[in-house]
């Protein structure tokens, strides 16, 4: 059964979306094809802050034979290096099937905590497996310590106290003097720890920029705009493309564009197609690779940076042959209409009658005809007359009376 889910695996990664290109006239990138780096059933997964690490959960494809069907399936913890291609798996021992492990932002530890017992918790340290216990109350955790440079555990107590709990050191606590809301933090060094947060007793709600003093416990505030303060909390990159849903697929591309901005001449598609939403894609945060489910197979997607000029000449080449193809297919159901009606082509009037001969309507729809009709034994030149074409950016893909078709750019 192993045997089958791992061919599973491999067959997933052929069958996965082919490369695709998106962009505009100044900047393109690439999506590589998919590689599968998991076997068994893919549960959970996460990226570490800085994409160095993808740490992801899995059960062995028998446990949905297990004796008990009500007991969870048994869960073991895997981590891959995103740059050396390789699997390894955590050691667990004395930790149950049940724990749940997020990654923190010095790229060398994890906090994990059992979803049933929550006072099995604690690090775990993902070069020497070395597990330090903890004696956190979740219920008042506001941060999990998965951002880059502020690898700790944030937790609020009802007297305005402050808890910060890091891998290697004794617990901390803070005195706040000020009763303010503590967003995540975004900045942290020896000495202070920096937050995008608000007042609790002002209206209309003030936005805050916090920082707080490790070793005095002080803190310092200045006001900032909405825009300034969402800014930091979501560490946003307008000039970055992102993943985005977009019905039932999700989409890689960029941003829309502003309003009256003039974009520079490209037909380079701005988006490009990833994969279905139940698939549960995950970009990383340099935005240089995409992890998916497939079928319980992990899948990894590379993003590349692209010359935009190469992009646009294949961008126009796969323009310019889908519109031939598209128009080939037209020549062909014309020709066989001919043949069943005598020689005799269609009129624009009995032009829908073709669809008989052709796959899909929207081939018929996106042909432009321009045959009058009447007898393929009076055209003098078929080769020479034009019977009709689809447009396309750059230039139109004409069908002739012979049956060939043939691409038209657009004149300078």
């Amino acid at each position: 059964m192993k045997t089958v889910f791992g061919l599973l695996a491999v067959v997933c990664s052929v069958v996965a979306p082919a490369q695709a290109v998106f962009g505009e006239a100044d900047r393109a990138w690439m999506i590589g094809p998919a590689k599968a780096i998991s076997s068994g059933v893919v549960m959970d997964y996460q990226f570490s802050p800085a994409g160095t690490w993808l740490l992801y959960s899995k059960s062995d494809i028998n446990s949905a034979f297990r004796p008990d069907p009500t007991s969870p399936p048994v869960a073991k913890w895997n981590l891959y290096n995103c740059a050396r291609g390789t699997s390894t798996e955590l050691n667990t021992a004395g930790l149950s099937s049940n724990c749940n492990f997020i990654l923190l932002g010095d790229e060398r530890n994890a906090f994990f905590a059992d979803k049933v017992n929550p006072q099995i918790q604690g690090f775990y340290n993902l070069q020497t497996g070395q597990i330090q216990k903890t004696a956190i109350n979740f219920e008042r955790v506001f941060y999990f310590g998965d951002r880059a440079g502020c690898p700790f555990v944030l937790f609020e107590s009802s007297d305005n106290t402050v808890g910060l709990v890091q891998p290697g050191l004794a617990p901390q606590s803070y005195k706040l003097k000020t009763r303010v809301g503590l967003q995540s933090p975004y900045y942290a060094d020896a000495t202070h720890i920096k937050f995008a947060g608000y007042s609790r007793n002002t209206t209309p709600t003030q936005f805050l920029d916090i920082t707080l003093n490790r070793q005095t416990g002080d803190m310092q505030m200045r006001e900032l705009s909405r825009e300034a303060w969402s800014k930091i909390m979501n560490e946003e990159e307008a000039s970055e493309f992102d993943l985005t849903r977009d019905g039932a697929e999700y989409r890689l591309g960029l941003p829309p564009l502003q309003t009256g901005k003039k974009p520079k001449p490209t037909i380079l598609e701005r988006t490009a197609f990833l994969c279905h939403e139940s698939f549960r894609p995950l970009l990383n945060s340099t935005k240089s690779q995409i992890a998916y489910l497939d079928n319980g197979a992990l899948l990894l997607r590379e993003v590349k940076p692209f010359d935009p000029a190469l992009a646009e000449k294949l961008r126009k080449d796969a323009v310019k042959a889908e519109a031939l193809s598209k128009a080939k297919q037209v020549g062909m159901a014309l020709m066989m209409y001919a043949a069943d009606m005598d020689d005799v082509l269609p009129n624009a009037e009995n032009f829908s009658k073709l669809m008989p001969y052709l796959k899909d309507r929207k081939m018929l729809d996106s042909f432009n005809y321009s045959f009058p009709g009447g007898s393929m034994t009076s055209i003098a030149e078929p080769a020479n007359t034009e019977l009709g074409f689809v447009l396309a950016p750059g230039g139109k893909a004409v069908v002739y009376a012979d049956g060939h078709a043939k691409w038209i750019g657009d004149k300078p």
